[in-house]
């Protein structure tokens, strides 16, 4: 089990609720769910972008 298997799965409660409890008994790594989860918006974002100059400008913004 990795968080990276857990990640291909439909985001949900339950499932946030199984991360923690493997996280919290030792069997994954902690790490931080709110930077996943912008990572995961930010790369979703800027692939949305049609236009490359927004996409350039919305990418420096963003790191």
């Amino acid at each position: 089990m990795t968080h990276e298997a857990l990640d291909e799965l439909p985001d949900s409660p339950p499932l946030a609720h199984l991360r923690q409890v493997l996280v919290g008994v030792g069997a994954l790594p902690e790490r931080d769910e709110y930077m996943v989860r912008l990572e995961r918006f930010l790369t979703g974002l800027l692939a949305s972008q049609q236009d490359p100059e927004q996409r350039k400008v919305l990418h420096q913004y963003a790191i």
